[in-house]
């Protein structure tokens, strides 16, 4: 099993990550050969919805992940930023 985080196989998925949308669609452009993509941008996302876990609840427990108290707390502050 290989990955960034080689924890099980239901969780080892990897995704495009970017500022803006356009450049998700020219990487992802790259990757698929040359096709375009660009069209989906124009889809509106008017109705999205957006949720957010509490980390301290949803944390890995001690036997699955060695925990990390530093990003627990940069997790928490984050999410007080964000609401």
């Amino acid at each position: 099993m290989e990955g960034p985080l080689p924890f099980h196989p239901d969780f080892d998925c990897h995704g495009l990550l970017a500022k803006t949308t356009g450049v998700i669609a020219s990487m992802l452009s790259v990757i698929l050969g040359g096709r375009d993509v660009s069209g989906s941008l124009k889809t509106s996302w008017e109705g999205l919805r957006v949720g957010f876990v509490d980390p301290v609840i949803w944390q890995m427990g001690p036997s699955e992940i060695k925990p990390n108290e530093d990003f627990s707390q940069q997790s928490v502050r984050m999410l007080k930023q964000l609401l």
